[in-house]
């Protein structure tokens, strides 16, 4: 205090210096013990996972499961909350109709595997090979690859051609003529 009253020049910058003093050293203090309370977390957290047990496979599916749903639900009662869902509320799923014992009419057309060979084999093998000479008209650098892709076409209905009756003969329902119903049984 005496030498506040006789240097008073000196004063002012003594006590600046102090404070800036005393706030380095409390900043300092207060890393050295946010480093000691992180060191504590860190090695309770890690104890506690420690001692957890890992979810079993089961439980992590059904929480995927049961995340999902509640997902779907949410979105579905939004939806329809918005008058954006397709279907109503009043519209059944196939199984709980089936349950409930309503009448339903359905169709269904098959196509042979002749036919179907055909059209995915030959007949893009040859719009293969259509687009290829468009293109290689207008193209002076040579042949490009729908040659290759056209030529693999045909060789896979040509050995269709060849192994069909193999084929037919190794499936279930080879004894049947084309068009019948297969037994239930």
């Amino acid at each position: 205090m005496a030498m506040r009253l006789m240097k008073v020049d000196h004063s002012r910058g003594w006590m600046k210096f102090k404070l800036v003093y005393r706030k380095k050293m409390d900043e300092q203090q207060r890393r050295k013990d946010q480093q000691i309370w992180a060191a504590r977390f860190m090695s309770e957290k890690l104890t506690k996972l420690g001692k957890q047990k890992a979810k079993e496979l089961d439980d992590v599916r059904e929480g995927v499961i049961t995340r999902i749903q509640q997902r779907f639900r949410s979105y579905r009662e939004d939806m329809i909350f918005d008058r954006t869902y397709p279907l109503t509320s009043s519209m059944m799923a196939r199984v709980q109709s089936a349950k409930v014992g309503q009448v339903v009419d359905y169709s269904m057309q098959t196509v042979s595997a002749d036919d179907v060979c055909h059209l995915s084999l030959k007949v893009n093998a040859d719009k293969t090979k259509d687009a290829d000479t468009k293109v290689d008209s207008n193209d002076t650098n040579g042949p490009s690859g729908n040659n290759d892709k056209a030529a693999q076409l045909n060789q896979a209905f040509e050995k269709w051609s060849k192994d069909k009756d193999v084929l037919r003969s190794t499936s279930p329902g080879a004894q049947l003529p084309h068009g019948s119903p297969q037994p239930s049984g």
